[in-house]
């Protein structure tokens, strides 16, 4: 191990890659073995890709590799993760004088990260974790995408099951870390708030007297997050100030051009701008970085387009949906025409929210209960989760609504009802793959 880990140190190696098609020559695969997949059955492939490392916990692995006659080295481990995980750990730290920052919560962290970025740019070399390499197998592979000339490493760390924040803690030893909000996402597995709460936390859980932990000041849960906490604590958001036609937005009295929609956007803009400033950054640069800010693909991503050959605008939130989410997303929709004389329709297209367990059913209720408030134009329900959400607006009579788990059933209902101007909402758990709407054959 001590060879390969030497070699890595050095930058003998062209990537890591746990994945072989993504193998390049000079590259060092990591075989993991998952719930599906092994992957010690494709160390021939990574080597004929080129592969000149080789980790794996498998014992016939260097069979497999003397097989084809390689010269790849090869380390037989006891767990190939941990193995992976230590590496990216060694490597970090042989990265002199890099100041390291992590993003967790039950929402927003991919946004606050992107935006974190953003500003980090404008005043550093700055790697920012690539989109969703947040788990204790992807965030390894994050790590190694840091170069030596960076000063700053952004990482967004997410956990959805009890102990995995504490061992990305171990890799990214955080001297800043932020979380976003804790909400219900996953409580599938966590059981509770307090154990989903007490899971983020970890984030914190190697800091020393000069780390930071910065925490909403909205978070109702604020005082047990920070409670026992070693470092700075800094409750984030005092400043927070909503956006009107006639001020904008602002940052420390600083006019602000922002180009995401939503409170909930901006609130994440707070947060990101809020790591900035701890980390010693000017207000001149955080107001640059968030003015360069970009919408996110198929994360509250407002467009003009054509749908079924109708002009719409469309909200693509196909990534994650969660109570947390969706209730920012009804926020969002609510906010657009709201000062206009004529007001478009506006059509919801809403899928299953997932790893809820036994808060799925009171969630979805909820779900449609809001909907039914609203006075829907069009409500368009997909998974069998969502029946729940339809029943709660049957019983308010509360406008049409159409529920399904037929993806070509969903399509045709919807094509059917859309008018040119409508608004519609696309948003969904990430296994309900509703970007499939757009993919008009």
């Amino acid at each position: 191990m001590e060879q390969i880990r030497e070699k890595l140190l050095h930058g003998d190696y062209t990537s890591v890659e746990i994945d072989s098609r993504k193998v390049q020559p000079g590259s060092l695969f990591v075989a993991l073995k998952g719930n599906h997949v092994d992957g010690a059955d494709y160390i021939d492939d990574a080597i004929r890709r080129g592969a000149t490392g080789i980790i794996s916990s498998r014992k016939d692995a260097k069979t497999q590799r003397n097989s084809l006659g390689a010269l790849a080295s090869l380390r037989e481990v006891s767990d190939s993760l941990q193995a992976l995980q230590d590496l990216a750990r060694d490597y970090l730290d042989s990265i002199p004088n890099l100041l390291r920052i992590g993003i967790t919560g039950s929402v927003g962290k991919t946004t606050v990260k992107e935006i974190t970025g953003s500003i980090f740019r404008q005043a550093m070399p700055t790697a920012v974790s690539p989109g969703n390499m947040n788990s204790e197998t992807g965030l390894p592979l994050a790590a190694f995408k840091v170069k030596p000339t960076d000063k700053a490493a952004i990482f967004e760390m997410a956990s959805d099951h009890p102990g995995e924040m504490a061992g990305l803690a171990q890799i990214v030893r955080p001297s800043i870390a932020c979380i976003t909000l804790i909400g219900t996402a996953h409580i599938e597995m966590f059981g509770t708030k307090e154990k989903i709460l007490e899971e983020k936390k970890d984030i914190f859980s190697l800091f020393d007297k000069n780390d930071i932990a910065l925490i909403p000041a909205w978070e109702p849960m604020r005082d047990q997050l920070a409670r026992g906490l070693k470092g700075r604590v800094i409750y984030y958001g005092n400043i927070l100030e909503a956006k009107s036609e006639e001020t904008g937005y602002t940052w420390e009295g600083k006019p602000v051009s922002f180009a995401l929609s939503g409170a909930h956007n901006w609130r994440n803009a707070i947060a990101a701008a809020s790591i900035a400033q701890a980390a010693g950054i000017d207000d001149e640069t955080i107001v640059k970085g968030l003015e360069a800010v970009q919408p996110i693909a198929g994360r509250s991503e407002i467009v003009d387009t054509i749908l079924a050959g109708k002009h719409i605008t469309l909200i693509r939130d196909y990534y994650n949906a969660n109570p947390d989410s969706l209730n920012a997303a009804f926020d969002l929709i609510a906010g657009l025409d709201a000062d206009k004389p004529v007001k478009r329709r506006k059509v919801y297209v809403l899928g299953s929210m997932l790893e809820l367990g036994a808060f799925s059913r009171e969630a979805h209720r909820n779900a449609g209960r809001r909907l039914a408030a609203m006075h829907s134009n069009a409500v368009f329900l997909f998974g069998k989760e969502m029946e729940d959400a339809a029943g709660e607006i049957l019983d308010e009579k509360a406008g049409p609504v159409f529920w399904t788990c037929d993806m070509d059933t969903l399509k045709d209902a919807l094509f059917s009802s859309l008018q040119d101007n409508d608004i519609v909402l696309i948003k969904g758990s990430r296994a309900c793959a509703l970007e499939r709407i757009e993919n008009v054959s």
